[in-house]
């Protein structure tokens, strides 16, 4: 009977063995598993950490625009005083709020900032917002006509759009 009693207690050992390994393995994929939620979830504070950190300015930038909006009012409004300034001391007035309003566009386009693109370009709903069509049977269909605000990108993100007028090709008249 010794032999029966060691092959009986080999038969156990193996299943205990066997269970201790299928235990092994459920609770090495749970700490696989975890380590990889873990790691997720740093990447993804990383990631969006960096997002908050490289928008941060953002709201500032967004508030500054009335700003540089009133300076290019300014200038363009001034244009036909300066034509009547006989003592070239508007001209220099004016000068120096062009140079204000350059070094702020300087500034602005360090931190990522960029003008949205309207001259000899058609109207992309993504980057222009219409504020006016004029309708004409020449040109190209929705190409931009003028500039009435300017927009702006930040970082690659819309951070206004510009304002503009478009054409609307108007069919000819049989």
């Amino acid at each position: 009977a010794g032999i029966e009693e060691c092959g009986n207690e080999l038969n156990y050992l193996k299943k205990a063995f066997k269970n201790l390994k299928d235990d092994f393995e459920k609770i090495n994929g749970e700490y696989v598993r975890c380590l990889a939620d873990s790691d997720n979830y740093r990447k993804r504070i990383n990631r969006e950490k960096e997002e908050s950190l490289k928008f941060s300015n953002e709201k500032l930038i967004r508030s500054l625009l009335p700003v540089l909006d009133n300076l290019e009012l300014a200038i363009t409004h001034a244009e036909p005083f300066t034509l009547k300034d006989e003592s070239g001391n508007f001209k220099s007035f004016i000068s120096g709020v062009e140079y204000a309003r350059d070094e702020f566009l300087k500034t602005l386009k360090g931190y990522g900032v960029t003008i949205v693109e309207t001259g000899g370009k058609a109207f992309d709903p993504n980057f222009h917002e219409v504020v006016d069509i004029v309708e004409n049977e020449e040109g190209e269909d929705h190409a931009i006509l003028e500039e009435k605000r300017k927009g702006y990108v930040f970082k690659g993100r819309l951070l206004r759009p510009a304002m503009v007028k478009i054409l609307k090709k108007k069919k000819p008249s049989s």
